[in-house]
């Protein structure tokens, strides 16, 4: 409990664990993962069992050991001192129990889930032993002092704790739901965005086309390497977009460059002051600083440049989600040669308005890369993303529409995850106000838990 010298209720008594359950510790038995994945080889599903450890069940085996209902108390690597979880758990039926977990089994008179529920309230640490991997011998697990109730009163608390760990488990998956249903609710407001939903037109609104056309013009007048003209041609299966919009492409519009990676075994390359971006903290996200930096040297002897704030990064390459993920920078930086760095949005557009539809857009551009094990995006693949470009004016009402209303969902998305703190420690809370006797009322024509403590101790 969390404090051993509260007064009981009438009827309550102190006892151990060692009082109110046997142990039968010398009839567990461990099998390595290797081991067991060789006796359940090609054998069926209906003729294996469960194998449990320390936090609950590991893996399946072919035989058993136990067949009744019995309490798992973890032994060493349980949840010791996390509040946010439990170190017990009921088992029943045919199962097989590693030596990782303590099993007990409840006397006569002794509730099973009642013995799960009070382990799972009791402050453990001054039981445990160790340092870097805590562990409850035995001998101190059976010195566990816990509250123990009138029989009948078990039963009640039992049934109780029962039905409100139904609600607060309903509340935890409700509460969990809602970041999936912020993450389809900001993709609907992208699509919207990006279909000329979100925004109203407006007559006096320059055409998207000689936006286009303007850029054009200026990065000709450039001599850009990297435009050519069979970039724009035109995609006849583009979804149907409001008149006053055009469809490009990025190479059409942008540079698109990468960087690099000085070598690592160069000390002389690293460590120095300027910002140099890898692709793991590209992240749907705005970079206002770096892992790391590279110094004036490594920045000569990799070919390296400075991108301008206001470029848009794109992952090309990475484990994991990170390939599609894009950022803005908001600082000037290097990139390594895994991100695709758009550079001179900010010229003739909003950046965010670029970023935005490439958050849009993440699955469809993840799943345009190439490669085996690790597909891939590259330059070229990137210069070709086709991009619905709306009037300069319109672009800026979209991204101040799209930025308040992802605003709401972050909120939203804050106050869950206070709520998910919360609810994280209800079953804890209920659990400690069933052992002050608080949960359910007392029966004064219960037999006292004294006599049944004595009783149990006797058999």
């Amino acid at each position: 409990m969390r404090n051993e010298q509260i007064s009981l209720p009438d009827g309550w008594a102190w006892g151990t664990i060692g009082d109110i359950a046997d142990f039968l510790d010398n009839l567990r038995v461990p099998v390595s993962a290797k081991q067991r994945e060789k006796r359940i080889a090609n054998k069926p599903s209906s003729v294996l069992y469960p194998y449990y450890g320390a936090n609950g069940q590991v893996g399946w085996i072919d035989k058993y050991i136990f067949d009744q209902e019995l309490i798992l108390l973890a032994e060493d690597g349980g949840f010791f001192g996390d509040k946010s979880k439990f170190i017990a758990y009921r088992i029943n039926g045919k199962s097989w129990v590693n030596n990782h977990a303590h099993v007990l089994k409840p006397r006569q008179g002794i509730e099973a889930r009642y013995l799960q529920f009070v382990l799972n309230d009791c402050n453990i640490m001054p039981y445990v032993r160790g340092t870097t991997r805590l562990k409850l011998n035995q001998s101190d697990a059976k010195k566990i002092r816990v509250a123990l109730p009138p029989s009948f009163e078990q039963k009640r608390i039992v049934t109780k704790v029962e039905a409100l760990f139904a609600e607060s488990k309903t509340a935890r998956e409700a509460v969990n739901r809602v970041p999936i249903l912020l993450k389809r609710f900001r993709q609907s407001i992208l699509n919207k965005a990006f279909a000329g939903e979100l925004t109203q037109r407006n007559s006096s609104d320059t055409p998207a086309q000689e936006l286009i056309d303007r850029i054009k013009a200026t990065r000709c007048s450039k001599k850009s390497a990297q435009y050519s003209e069979d970039e724009v041609e035109e995609n006849k299966s583009f979804p149907t977009i409001p008149k006053s919009w055009a469809w490009s492409k990025f190479g059409s519009l942008f540079d698109v460059a990468v960087g690099s990676t000085p070598k690592r075994n160069s000390t002389q390359f690293w460590g120095g002051d300027i910002p140099w971006v890898s692709s793991s903290e590209v992240a749907f996200c705005r970079i206002k600083a770096t892992r790391e930096q590279i110094t004036e040297e490594g920045m000569r002897r990799s070919n390296l440049h400075l991108r301008p704030p206001g470029t848009i990064l794109l992952a090309m390459i990475g484990e994991g989600k990170t390939r599609g993920q894009c950022a803005i920078l908001d600082i000037k930086a290097a990139t390594n040669q895994n991100i695709a760095s758009i550079i001179d949005v900010d010229s003739y557009m909003p950046s965010e308005y670029v970023y935005y539809w490439l958050m849009s857009q993440y699955e469809e551009t993840r799943c345009s890369g190439e490669g085996g094990a690790q597909p891939a995006l590259n330059s070229q693949r990137v210069r070709q993303i086709p991009i619905p470009i709306a009037p300069l004016e319109e672009q800026k009402r979209i991204v101040i529409k799209i930025q308040e209303l992802f605003a709401i969902a972050d909120a939203i998305l804050d106050a869950t995850n206070i709520a998910k703190k919360s609810a994280d420690k209800i079953d804890h809370s209920l659990l400690a106000k069933a052992f002050r006797g608080e949960l359910v009322p007392q029966d004064p024509n219960d037999e006292p838990a004294s006599v049944l403590l004595q009783r149990v101790k006797a058999g």
